[in-house]
């Protein structure tokens, strides 16, 4: 499942291959429920308000990949005050 847009694919084989990496694989306990949503399609899009079983957990893995690079983002802007506070005690 692609949880940027919660597209919902049977075989990431269907995905080209520049876009399998947005797809995060579903966890055992979605299975039913990704069957469910797929009857017998290919592939279809899960809402993002529904409320269900599917929307929740793309929801809540979308905010883990906001807080990670935000996490990543101050590391990246703390490296740089410490190397800028390293050039300035030299002098």
């Amino acid at each position: 499942m692609n949880v940027k847009d919660n597209h919902l694919v049977r075989d990431i084989k269907q995905v080209p291959e520049d876009e399998q990496e947005d797809y995060t694989e579903l966890p055992e306990e979605l299975a039913e429920a990704a069957q469910k949503k797929l009857a017998g399609k290919d592939e279809t899009v899960v809402s993002k308000t529904s409320g269900g079983k599917l929307s929740k957990w793309a929801a809540q893995q979308r905010k883990l990949r906001r807080e990670r690079a935000k996490k990543a983002a101050n590391r990246r802007k703390n490296k740089a005050a410490r190397k800028s506070r390293r050039k300035n005690r030299s002098r």
